[in-house]
This record gives structure tokens, sequence and C-alpha cells, in this order.
């Protein structure tokens, strides 16, 4: 009857274990799909990235990166 309890007790501290990681983990984006857009705010040929990436996030977009022949400022987030 000892070996049972013990056992069960173990069972129950693992259950909690795994459930306290997925509560954890938090929500995440399924596919981490990104969507782009130009910046309505950069002026001009995009030439330095953190330059675009700046301005992309007074825009509140997580980051941009400079892309394309025209050289053109691109904001990207995450797609919901």
């Amino acid at each position: 009857m000892a070996q049972f309890t013990r056992s069960s007790v173990f069972a129950t501290f693992l259950l909690l274990l795994v459930l306290l990681k997925i509560v954890e983990m938090g929500p995440t984006i399924v596919g981490g799909r990104k969507c782009d857009s130009p910046s309505k705010k950069f002026n001009g040929m995009c030439m330095n990235h953190d330059n675009c990436a700046t301005v992309c996030q007074t825009e509140s977009h997580g980051d941009g990166k400079c892309e394309g022949f025209y050289r053109r400022c691109i904001c990207i987030k995450p797609c919901f």
C-alpha cells in the first residue's frame, strides 16, 4: 500500500511539472509567419537596415529591412 502512495505522489508531481512548463511557454505564433508592408514614414532610398527598423518601430512594427531594386524600407510584424 505504501508503494502505491509513493508512486501516485510521484505521478502527481510529474504531471504538475509538465503543466507548469506548458503554462510557462505561453502563446506562440503558429508557423512563425511574418507580414511585410512598406513603411509609411520612411523617405528616400533605404541603405541602412537599422534606420529602417527604427522607423518601423515608430509605426508599431517589430522590425524593418531594406529590400528590392529601389531599396524601399519594408516593415515586418508577426501575422495573427
